[in-house]
């Protein structure tokens, strides 16, 4: 699978699952919600600090490995 679209699935889930609205995603990070619209679709390669983006679980998937940026 595209490694855009393994990306922006679970950019979106770690949102989802953080309770935050894409608005809110995108304010925290400083871009537009159509462009994080895009990394979650897959349609644009995430060449922004967002791929570091973590999920906001306390008990995160393996995939993310940085402190929780929405608690």
């Amino acid at each position: 699978m595209d490694t855009r679209l393994i990306f922006g699935r679970r950019l979106k889930e770690a949102r989802n699952d953080s309770g935050i609205t894409l608005k809110e995603l995108a304010n925290k990070v400083k871009l537009s919600e159509s462009t994080v619209s895009r990394y979650e679709k897959g349609i644009i390669e995430a060449k922004h600090p967002l791929v570091k983006i973590p999920a906001t679980k306390k008990d995160p998937p393996e995939w993310v490995n940085l402190p929780p940026l929405f608690r």
